[in-house]
């Protein structure tokens, strides 16, 4: 009997080693295979026939790791399917109701969801599954239970940074830039490389340095030094790029700011806010060819945006001839933000040209 189940130990890891071998690959076929191997094994195994509580941890892994591939490849269901397989057997495997929280998430069902990491976190407290706990109370619209488990987090892990940086994204968007900057702070430095916290911190410090430059003159070459860590680490991020280009724009850093303000829109080319800053930039350089195109592009990707809108009329504005056609975009600029209506600094300025 022990030598028959050493050697059905050595063929399931001989499979979960193929498995792993096809996901690297990417061979799917291969990979289903392996898996699938690994559970019909087990399943005739005498432990698994006994129901023996102590079974070695790798027979639980097979089941995660199906489970966890299926979900990745967008069939979720397939892989609750095989979490409730797994749960028969463990029925109080921490691992195995976060990972099923994961499935219900990638179908948003949010509140399904919740009651599995409830579940797992009853089992093993674990200040990352608190963190999936909350996103999805928030998705059920219960923001004060959902910031609760954010901060209980950090009773579990106080150094766990994601906790840091999703509690600094809720004090962002209550307002609180003090707080959100300490927040993303810590973030950045319990994990140097977390390109997100950079991302935020450097457009929260860009914006105190504006409001009181005196104050806080040191902020801005922090800003800039996070927004530029931001752009190392993702190089694809546009918005980054984009406040970078604002922020050699007002130091008059124009050559690094031409670039930045290109990169963003070709990170980001459906957005038409972004090639309104990069049209209205290459205006005050004298390139009116480009500017134009940029500022109409802006108008056609974003039409309702009134800051889009005056910037245009802006630069149409001042380059019209006649007062007939500087009323004409007075006017025209005038209806943009009737529509939609913007800043009341930027309808202030049209009022001004009319």
């Amino acid at each position: 009997m022990a030598a028959r189940g050493n050697e059905m130990t050595r063929e399931i890891l001989r499979s979960m080693a193929a498995a792993v071998a096809a996901q690297e690959r990417d061979d799917r076929e291969a990979e289903d295979r392996a898996w699938l191997r690994c559970l019909a094994l087990d399943d005739g195994s005498d432990a698994a026939v006994t129901g023996d509580p102590n079974l070695p941890p790798f027979r639980l892994r097979p089941y995660l790791s199906y489970a966890d591939s299926l979900r990745k490849r967008g069939d979720a269901s397939g892989g609750l399917a095989i979490l409730e397989r797994a749960l028969e057997r463990w029925p109080n495997s921490a691992d195995v109701h976060m990972l099923v929280g994961l499935c219900h998430q990638s179908e948003h069902g949010w509140s399904r969801a919740a009651d599995a990491f409830r579940r797992s976190l009853e089992l093993e407290p674990q200040a990352w599954v608190c963190v999936l706990l909350a996103h999805s109370l928030g998705k059920c619209g219960r923001p004060d239970e959902s910031e609760a488990w954010l901060r209980h987090s950090l009773v579990i892990d106080p150094d766990y940074e994601e906790s840091h940086y999703n509690l600094g994204c809720l004090d962002e968007r209550a307002g609180n830039v003090d707080a959100a900057i300490d927040r993303f702070r810590r973030a950045v430095e319990l994990d140097p490389d977390y390109a997100d916290a950079h991302a935020r911190i450097g457009p929260l410090l860009m914006r105190r340095a504006l409001k009181a430059p005196r104050l806080r003159a040191a902020d801005w070459p922090l800003a800039v030094e996070h927004l530029r860590r931001a752009t190392e680490l993702r190089p694809d991020d546009g918005w980054s790029h984009a406040h970078l280009a604002s922020m050699c724009d007002v130091a008059q850093q124009l050559d690094e700011a031409e670039s930045y303000y290109r990169t963003s829109v070709r990170l980001l080319p459906d957005v038409g806010v972004l090639w309104s800053h990069l049209g209205s930039f290459l205006a005050r350089q004298g390139a009116d060819a480009d500017a134009e195109h940029a500022l109409r592009h802006a108008v056609s990707l974003d039409p309702d945006n009134g800051w889009v809108r005056y910037w245009l009329g802006k630069y149409q504005y001042e380059r019209a001839t006649t007062r007939g056609e500087q009323s004409c975009c007075a006017r025209m600029t005038s209806a943009a933000h009737r529509r939609s209506p913007g800043s009341a600094r930027a309808r202030a300025r049209v009022t001004t040209m009319s």
